[in-house]
């Protein structure tokens, strides 16, 4: 039995488990409300019908107090949850509330009954009562609909009560002839004795890690909610949806499609609180940590797309985007976040999806896109109106961030989003949540999502004395919500391509031998194995999820120093480079964190701080550097560009003008004498080259004529 419930006499449990089997099922079905639910139903009855219409009772409860009827309630769903429901009707309260139209829900179906989306075969689930575990990916408004109707004859005023099929094609069913009279009408509804119900749809989809296995189809189901189920899920949410199997006949085909009508929701996450420890996974995991096998931060990085040979420090600040910092909310409500966002940028050639696809893998809860194919709702969610499935009403529908919800959402070539579609992010980098405001429609969807992008540069390439911003058509805002941006070289360096060959050749002999069943040399195998293998890492991060680290004092103070060392960088010159946002302390806080939680560790601590503040500034003296000046500037995190770029733009830009003022000629100024003119200024000649070429992309300038410029 659940937690809670009352102690029973012995006298009531005779009762309970003596119940005939042969006696009628209605009194089987009042055995079991009076004996395990009377002060629910108690409850119910206060709450009814303003507040709730239905009682809640357990599968394994009906099962332990008359297994043959548990049973029946699988096989003949429609049948038993009518007897129970009449029985909860009829029950003798001690108060006079008639609960005339309460209804039973049953939860906590058994295992076998229990099925992912597209795992059934119709002829084992059809008209029967099981329970399909999915993620919600649309749903429909909150519609209205008639269960019993009265139609009166206009003829001799009778009336006639009609039970409108809740299965059907939806169409209104009306009397074939007056049973006074006993002519063919004409009819007319009578709006106040007639009994409607709310009802909405929603569409079912396999989990996104169950999708990819074998055993495991992406097909969806249609499943109908009515009455207090309505209204109860969102798109995005991951149910079990306990409900009977019907199917209905497509466009006059032979062709039969299933859908389910629910009796009641189950909330179902599947992120790291739900991957189960054995003692001796939480026994390895602990070995992990306090470094029996070695250095744990070494073996959490390397067991990060082990087949991929880049920068270590990358493959790090995957692992703490993994692990985390913590989720909180302070007394007043207000949220912080402990997700970490992570920007690879790099050309095409640089295993940047195959990073993002290992922790993918390695996440429970996880989606794989792309940003060439995605648009705002498909990242978001949509509201769509006059769409088939909603009736030709609005529907909800779910976006790649909304459905990696306490996951992670790997977006690959996010430079070829259009601007508008990847402002879509912010919110959810942000706030973690999706608003949707159209037309009346107004929905906040949870979106606790951590981001892990990659972007190619304009051209292929990166150039280090361009702004990144521009490089990659990013708008800067959405630029410094990321917490680390790695770039990626594919430059030629002979021993790291020597290291990257070999180890490619390891891979694919490897790979070969294994398809060829020919043993494995230990040491080959090694190379291309990671560290912890991806069972055991994920429960590593699920064990590690569960801790909250608390920031001691002098890791406190740590940070402090470590923000303000950064805020003061060029402070006294008053041409002083951009600097660091308030956001760049937070984001140090949740990789420390990170940090923490990789070394079981309930508090964060210095040497945690020491961690975070080496990767920070790995990425800083990457991207934030002015390979110009030498100097560290926050402008190309914060607002796309360093200082120096803006000035050289922006002075540029004015010797063009002034060149134009004392030319004479009306296809503007030669090219070669504004080349010259800056390169008597101290510029390089290629730069400028560069400079005009950004120019006449962006709009600044442009060439009337051959060999000529002219400003805008």
């Amino acid at each position: 039995m659940s937690e809670n419930k009352p102690s029973f006499t012995d006298e009531q449990f005779e009762q309970a488990y003596a119940t005939d089997p042969n006696a009628p099922v209605a009194d089987q079905c009042e055995t079991f409300l009076e004996v395990y639910y009377y002060e629910e139903i108690g409850t119910l009855a206060q709450a009814y019908p303003s507040e709730r219409t239905s009682l809640h009772v357990s599968w394994t409860e009906l099962a332990e107090c008359n297994y043959d009827l548990a049973q029946d309630y699988l096989d003949v769903p429609e049948r038993i949850g009518d007897e129970l429901d009449q029985a909860l009707r009829a029950y003798d309260l001690p108060i006079d509330v008639p609960l005339d139209e309460a209804t039973v829900q049953v939860h906590d179906l058994p295992d076998e009954a229990t099925y992912d989306v597209g795992q059934y075969r119709p002829n084992d689930v059809l008209a029967t009562q099981v329970s399909i575990r999915g993620q919600v990916s649309k749903t429909s408004e909150r519609q209205t609909r008639d269960i019993e109707t009265t139609f009166e004859c206009l003829r001799c005023g009778a009336q006639d009560r009609i039970i409108q099929g809740r299965l059907d094609d939806g169409s209104l069913q009306t009397p074939g002839t007056c049973p006074s009279c006993e002519r063919e009408g004409p009819f007319q509804r009578k709006p106040n004795q007639t009994v409607r119900e709310d009802f909405q749809q929603l569409i079912l989809q396999a989990l996104p890690e169950a999708a990819g296995t074998d055993a495991i189809s992406t097909e969806t189901v249609t499943i109908t909610l009515s009455n207090d189920l309505v209204g109860t899920v969102s798109p995005g949410d991951r149910i079990l949806a306990n409900a009977t199997i019907h199917e209905t006949q497509k466009d006059d085909t032979r062709v039969f499609e299933l859908f389910a009508v629910a009796n009641s929701i189950d909330r179902l996450e599947t992120g790291h609180e739900d991957i189960e420890l054995a003692p001796e996974d939480k026994e390895q995991v602990e070995a992990i940590a306090a470094g029996e096998h070695g250095d744990p931060f070494e073996l959490v990085r390397d067991s990060i797309a082990p087949g991929h040979m880049g920068d270590k420090r990358i493959k790090e600040a995957l692992a703490y985007q993994l692990f985390g910092g913590n989720e909180a909310r302070t007394p007043a409500g207000d949220p912080r976040r402990g997700t970490s966002h992570v920007l690879l940028v790099g050309s095409p050639s640089t295993g940047k999806s195959g990073l993002m696809k290992s922790v993918e893998r390695l996440a429970p809860r996880s989606v794989f896109t792309n940003g060439k194919g995605a648009s705002r709702a498909g990242l978001t969610a949509a509201a769509v109106q006059n769409d088939p499935f909603g009736g030709s009403g609005w529907t909800l529908e779910a976006g790649a961030l909304v459905r990696a919800h306490t996951g992670v959402a790997c977006i690959d070539e996010l430079d070829k989003m259009d601007e508008s579609d990847q402002g879509g992010l912010l919110e959810c980098m942000s706030d973690q949540r999706i608003s949707i405001a159209k037309a009346g429609i107004t929905a906040t969807l949870p979106a606790q999502t951590t981001v892990l992008a990659a972007a190619n540069p304009k051209g292929g390439t990166l150039n280090r004395y361009d702004a990144i911003g521009e490089q990659l058509g990013f708008n800067p805002v959405l630029l410094s919500r990321f917490d680390l941006v790695f770039t990626l070289d594919d430059e030629p360096d002979e021993e790291r391509d020597r290291e990257i060959s070999e180890h490619q050749n390891t891979i694919a002999r490897v790979g070969a031998k294994h398809v060829a069943g020919k043993e494995l040399d230990e040491g080959e195998l090694e190379r291309v194995s990671p560290p912890i293998d991806p069972d055991t890492y994920r429960k590593y991060v699920a064990y590690a999820r569960q801790l909250t680290p608390i920031l001691t004092e002098a890791a406190g103070e740590m940070i402090v120093e470590h923000y303000v060392e950064l805020r003061q960088a060029n402070a006294d010159d008053e041409n002083a480079a951009v600097p660091v946002a308030a956001r760049a302390n937070e984001g140090l806080a949740r990789l420390a964190e990170a940090s923490a939680r990789i070394r079981l560790s309930d508090t964060v601590d210095t040497e945690d701080v020491e961690r975070a503040r080496d990767l920070v500034m790995a990425c800083l003296s990457d991207l934030g550097m002015d390979h110009e000046t030498g100097n560290f500037d926050a402008g190309t995190l914060e607002t796309g560009a360093t200082k120096s770029q803006k000035d050289r733009k922006k002075d540029l830009s004015k010797v063009l003008r002034e060149l134009e003022r004392t030319t004479d000629n009306d296809q503007g100024v030669p090219i070669d004498d504004y080349l010259d003119e800056c390169e008597q200024r101290g510029y390089d000649r290629s730069t400028v080259e560069h400079e005009i070429e950004q120019m006449k992309r962006s709009g600044d300038a442009y060439e009337p004529s051959t060999g000529f410029l002219r400003g805008t």
